[in-house]
């Protein structure tokens, strides 16, 4: 995770930083994955008239249900555990802001925001990730929450625009889908688009602003980034001919959107939870809400 840039953001800025584990039991599935929800009634808010699989684990040839790892209430549970035991495990220097508790990711990390953000809206601030796309249909219980998305034109493996398998039913929504989703959902009235170049490299910001609880909805392209739209990252070799290294530093610009965020009231987080739901046995057992080591940080410190 140290390619994300968010780590030296994280001491930077003086904001809690948590990263959790996805699946990692091969008896689950055959790659650390986390699972969310696909869209199983073609016609609701995604406005299309196909459906999306679940994403993004898989056990041979067959996906992993949402339903067996329970992932999103996963990370809702870590929230809650890093709440309830932050404080005391740094002697009371450190209490985390449950009103500024954000979501990032890369790539499947970034689908998990997304979704995360879906369904428990009453608990994410905000969401900014990177190379991720909206798979799944918005729950009637859906609150307008701020989202930022940072994708690369030439991203081969999370594609920057919709993907359809031809005979399977199955859509992957573009960038720019899962842009407008959110905005239509936000209620944003205002839509822009400007091109700016910045270290010799030109990227673009679309904006759909004026929204319900000022969720605005962001969308920052990089038509020369490929899968890993980091700042300094190098191109790996499976990536398409033209990538270039990202110069901007989106991680950054990430930050800025989502710290300027913030819910209105503090979400109900029990005091008695795991980590793990009590309706999945199958989820790794190297994972820990809290990491070791916590430094001193100011009080009320963001958590993303």
């Amino acid at each position: 995770v140290v390619y994300t840039g968010w780590i030296g953001k994280a001491t930077e800025h003086c904001f809690v930083l948590v990263l959790p584990t996805g699946n990692s039991d091969p008896a689950v599935a055959d790659e650390m994955c986390w699972a969310v929800p696909g869209l199983g009634n073609p016609g609701g808010f995604l406005h299309h008239d196909t459906v999306t699989l679940p994403c993004c684990c898989a056990l041979g040839e067959e996906p992993v249900l949402p339903d067996t790892t329970d992932d999103l209430t996963f990370l809702r549970n870590i929230a809650s555990v890093v709440v309830r035991d932050t404080a005391t495990n740094s002697g009371g220097r450190v209490t985390i802001d449950t009103q500024r508790i954000y979501l990032a990711g890369h790539s499947n990390g970034c689908i998990a925001s997304l979704a995360m953000a879906a369904h428990h809206s009453d608990m994410v601030a905000g969401v900014c990730c990177h190379a991720g796309k909206a798979v799944g249909d918005l729950p009637p219980k859906y609150d307008p929450t701020p989202i930022m998305t940072v994708h690369g034109m030439l991203d081969n493996t999370v594609p920057y625009e919709k993907e359809v398998e031809e005979g399977e039913g199955y859509a992957s929504l573009s960038a720019v889908q899962t842009h407008a989703i959110f905005a239509e959902a936000n209620g944003c009235l205002d839509r822009t688009e400007t091109e700016y170049e910045e270290l010799d490299q030109t990227y673009r910001i679309l904006q759909s602003t004026n929204c319900t609880n000022g969720a605005d909805v962001t969308l920052l392209t990089v038509p020369t980034a490929g899968h890993q739209p980091f700042k300094g990252v190098p191109v790996e070799w499976w990536e398409e001919e033209d990538v270039e290294v990202t110069q901007i530093d989106t991680t950054q610009m990430a930050w800025d959107f989502c710290s300027a965020h913030s819910l209105r009231s503090a979400p109900s987080l029990p005091q008695n939870v795991t980590v793990v739901p009590d309706n999945v046995t199958a989820m790794p057992d190297n994972v820990t809400a809290v990491p070791d080591t916590v430094t001193a940080v100011p009080d009320n410190v963001t958590a993303v």
